[in-house]
């Protein structure tokens, strides 16, 4: 989640339960006010212009005969889903905005729906709504629509799956706070949604609930929250959005494989496993206890990660088949009591709220006990994430225990 201010519940009441009614929309992106902006380089915008543009020949995973089982899962803010074997969707979680993909009025609290969609290879999903990529490349999305998270400017929140226009070459997708983006099969980077701090990358904060074009080139992967950051093919990391301005700028790092971002944070993984954050620090979120910092710094502790998800007050990573978290406590049921600290309320999105007996942070990577062969995970801002194990199994975990979350 694209790459806010979370309702804080426990992971897993967020998961297991659709908890009533709908909630309030968020009215402003997350860190969009207080994120530290990334650091950037001279004249770094990018040109779009560029006739060699390589085309992506990126493989989607092929629809399996076998018994469903679950590939890939994304979170949203308290619900998620989960990409099948089959090419169905398997949703859980808060379903106030529709945002599950069935009429809330026929959502039985505490299970586990099946969207009618089909042809899914790809699954994000937002802070209040869901998009899928399709075997013909194409996108859908339903939910919260009030700044263009269906691609229209409707204002219709619906359950009903909504093309985006215009994209018909999709090979990559992200969801975030307010809109979202995809890699195009031409590597370029096409967003919609708000654009009010300059999330679509398009140069301007004017609104287009279609997509449009960022002025990126030879993007790999994209991460959306209430900024937008690119991997590009040589390495180098381009973001725009929230503090940040409207034009891609590029980030003073190298080498980067993956990114996230989220609630004023951000981080990237290298080649090699290292994991680099960058942003607020006041809970820890950047892996140690000090200030917030505009240049990216090294978590130290980290066997070679392979995944990496930010969110408000805390970050994890997958590494060796673990998980591994820093932030705020209540994100890892492991952080020992010697590692835990108080937030420091700086006024940031991390720890900030509550009063400070309730928000500890552990500044060092911790593993998260009770999860081993995990192959990708997730993380909501308000705590706790999600593992896909090996065998397709998925298990969640809050600030007290890991569960089981039976598809």
């Amino acid at each position: 989640m694209l790459v806010t201010t979370m309702r804080i519940l426990t992971m897993i009441a967020a998961l297991a339960c659709a908890c009533g009614g709908k909630k309030d929309p968020p009215t402003e992106p997350r860190g969009a006010d207080d994120a530290a902006p990334a650091p950037v380089a001279a004249d770094a915008s990018v040109a779009t212009a560029d006739a060699a543009l390589p085309r992506i020949d990126r493989p989607d995973q092929p629809r399996d005969p076998g018994p469903a089982r679950v590939t890939q899962l994304s979170l949203g803010s308290n619900f998620g889903c989960a990409r099948m074997s089959d090419d169905t969707l398997r949703c859980w979680g808060d379903n106030g905005w529709h945002q599950l993909g069935v009429d809330p009025a026929t959502t039985t609290p505490g299970t586990v729906v099946t969207p009618p969609v089909t042809d899914v290879v790809e699954v994000a999903a937002g802070y209040a709504f869901t998009c899928v990529r399709k075997r013909d490349r194409r996108v859908w999305c339903w939910g919260y629509d009030l700044n263009g998270e269906l691609g229209a400017a409707s204002g219709v929140t619906t359950h009903v799956p909504v093309q985006i226009a215009r994209i018909e070459d999709a090979m990559a997708l992200a969801a975030g706070m307010r809109g979202g983006c995809v890699v195009r099969t031409d590597a370029t980077v096409g967003c919609w949604g708000d654009n009010t701090y300059g999330q679509l990358g398009d140069g301007t904060t004017t609104p287009h609930h279609g997509p449009t074009q960022a002025l990126v080139d030879h993007a790999s992967a994209v991460t959306v929250d209430g900024d937008t950051c690119v991997v590009r093919d040589d390495g180098s990391l381009w973001c725009w959005g929230g503090n940040q301005g409207t034009r891609p700028t590029a980030v003073t790092i190298t080498d980067v494989v993956a990114a996230s971002v989220g609630g004023g944070t951000s981080c990237a993984i290298k080649q090699g496993g290292a994991v680099v954050c960058w942003g607020q620090n006041d809970s820890g979120q950047l892996g140690h206890d000090g200030p917030p910092s505009a240049v990216p710094v090294e978590v130290s502790g980290l066997p070679g990660a392979t995944q990496v998800s930010a969110q408000g007050a805390h970050v994890c990573a997958l590494a060796g088949g673990s998980v591994w978290c820093w932030g705020a406590h209540w994100s890892n049921p492991g952080f020992a009591r010697s590692c835990l600290q108080m937030t420091r309320h700086t006024g940031g999105g991390g720890g900030g709220g509550g009063s400070p007996a309730q928000w500890h942070y552990c500044p060092r990577a911790t593993k998260v006990p009770g999860l081993t062969d995990v192959i990708a995970i997730d993380t909501q801002d308000h705590g706790g994430g999600c593992a896909l194990k090996r065998d397709g199994t998925i298990a969640c975990w809050d600030a007290k225990a890991v569960t089981p979350l039976a598809l």
